[in-house]
């Protein structure tokens, strides 16, 4: 899959979204354009879906791991939950906290 299609596939999903074409090392542009924007937050795919890495240093990749270290503010690298019993676990979480006054949710 080329970086084209990646946006493409973005735009389905964010129609509203701006594409700025740029030139340069991915990880700088990222950190500039949030620079040059005054973003509140910057969210950066931690790598490609290998999983080999889940946790450790090799879990983000050098792209992610400059923009986390260089964002001029928030960043973060959201990941997709894969071990059920986590999934069950966040799901009644949130089902408690639906259901229970906050201070009793906790």
């Amino acid at each position: 899959m080329s970086a084209q299609d990646v946006l493409n596939e973005g735009l389905n999903y964010f129609p509203e979204a701006e594409m700025l074409p740029r030139q340069g090392r991915p990880e700088r542009e990222i950190v500039n354009t949030a620079a040059e924007w005054q973003a509140d937050l910057v969210i950066i795919c931690p790598r490609a879906e290998s999983g080999r890495h889940r946790i450790g240093p090799k879990s983000v990749g050098r792209v992610a791991r400059f923009v986390l270290d260089h964002a001029p503010g928030p960043a973060v690298c959201p990941r997709r939950i894969s071990d059920p019993k986590l999934v069950r676990k966040n799901r009644a979480r949130v089902e408690a906290k639906r259901f229970l006054p906050a201070h009793a949710a906790g």
